[in-house]
This record gives structure tokens, sequence and C-alpha cells, in this order.
């Protein structure tokens, strides 16, 4: 996937999210929770930036097993990333129900879809280019 069709779809996505905070935030119950929505996809379009330019610099290698390094070492760390965040903004606001989640989680899963999606078509691209 060149950096530019990646970019195209980042700003998709990042449409979508934006789509997917401005609806849950008519929900009285996750309305006062939304501003971890709009950290979260800030934070989550970030890592996607640099989780890509960095397997695409390693697809341009025949060694396999750094891609797939990158690949699990990046949700590693997004995962406590993402930790980190919630708890962060649980001890900040200290919010009086458990939905506060829900916006995080929503943004995640669109993010998460999206980084499987690109990682796959680098990964295939990879082995176009191993075959050649």
């Amino acid at each position: 996937m060149k950096p530019i069709y990646f970019l195209r779809q980042l700003v998709l996505v990042s449409v979508v999210s934006i789509m997917v905070i401005l609806a849950l935030g008519q929900f009285a119950a996750v309305a006062p929770f939304i501003d971890l929505a709009w950290w979260s996809m800030v934070i989550f379009t970030l890592l996607n930036v640099v989780m890509y330019g960095w397997s695409y610099q390693i697809s341009k290698n025949n060694q396999k097993h750094q891609f797939v390094n990158v690949f699990m070492s990046f949700t590693f760390f997004k995962l406590f990333s993402s930790f980190g965040l919630v708890a962060f903004y649980f001890f900040k606001t200290g919010p009086n129900s458990k939905l506060f989640v829900l916006p995080f989680f929503a943004i995640y899963l669109v993010y998460t879809i999206f980084e499987v999606y690109f990682m796959t078509k680098l990964s295939n691209s990879k082995i176009a280019i191993a075959k050649e």
C-alpha cells in the first residue's frame, strides 16, 4: 500500500470516527464522556501513522520476521497505551458511570479494523515484492 493510499484511507477512517463520536454524543448516558473518544481518536491516528511508516520501511525488506515483530510490538504498545489513556481519564475525571469506556471502545474498534486492514495490505505487498 502506497503512502498516498494510506493517507486517503486514514482520512476516511477519521471521518467515520468523527461520525461515530457525534452519534454517541447524542446519547445522554455517554455524552459526558465524549472527550475520551476525541482523545482516543487523536492517539490512535498518531499510532497508526507511526505504525504505517515503520511497517512500510520494513515491508521493503525480505525479512518476514521483522514485519511480524513490528506488528506484535505495536499491538503490545497500543494495548498499554489504551490502558494508560483509560486509567488516566478515570483518575483525572472520576466518572460516575462505567459507560465512560463505551466511546473509547467504539473508536478503538474503528482504528483496530483499519490497522488490520492496512497491515494486511502491506503484508501482501511484501509477499508480492518477495516473489518478484
